[in-house]
């Protein structure tokens, strides 16, 4: 993905596509980037989102402060003549850094269900009970025996949270941190031979 700030022009191609596209479904985007003229220019940009300005996220607790957010986007380019008439160049750098705690709900088992006490819930069936009619015989209480509780199962529940609001489903919201640091460069070099004859190479690194 270029820099916004290093993009010439761009074309969307839904249907009709050529041969140069192959067997290509759906869109194909088609991205020029800009190069040098023969004038100096350049620019300087940067977005920026903190937590000072957010409102608060509808699932966060209305006690507690607003999760940190720090949002920066920042870069710039620069063009211009290598040789009058001839030879441009183009760069571009993009730059952004996000530090930020993110909100989720998810469901997890109760502190009741990891013992297999799943009584006031749907019926539990005992796998190992015959079958009469179709129909499993329910565990008594709607509890599952702590022996038929498989060990690897209770090794991978050790490493679940506990709910941290009431219910059975959505009942546990966490925030956590979540870091982005990403830079990326693009350097764009344009020779013109003639009027009908023109080379240009770009390379681009991104991280």
């Amino acid at each position: 993905y270029p820099s916004l700030e290093g993009i010439q022009e761009f074309k969307v191609i839904t249907h009709g596509f050529t041969g140069e596209h192959g067997g290509a479904v759906g869109a194909i985007v088609q991205v020029a980037t800009k190069s040098g003229t023969n004038r100096f220019h350049g620019t300087l940009f940067e977005f920026v989102r903190n937590d000072i300005f957010d409102a608060r996220n509808y699932f966060d607790s209305p006690t507690d402060p607003i999760p940190p957010l720090r949002l920066n986007q920042y870069g710039g380019t620069v063009g211009g003549p290598i040789r009058s008439e001839k030879t441009f160049f183009f760069l571009t750098y993009e730059g952004q850094r996000v530090r930020r705690s993110v909100t989720n709900t998810f469901t997890v088992p109760t502190e009741s269900m990891r013992r297999g006490d799943f009584s006031g819930l749907a019926t539990i069936y005992d796998p190992l009970s015959t079958a009469v009619d179709g129909q499993r015989a329910g565990f008594q209480g709607n509890r599952i025996p702590a022996n038929l509780i498989d060990p690897v199962a209770q090794a991978f529940l050790a490493n679940i949270p506990l709910p941290n609001r009431p219910g059975t489903a959505q009942n546990l919201v966490s925030s956590e941190k979540e870091v982005t640091d990403m830079d990326q460069f693009n350097a764009r070099f344009d020779h013109h031979f003639s009027a009908e004859d023109t080379f240009f190479a770009r390379y681009s690194i991104f991280n």
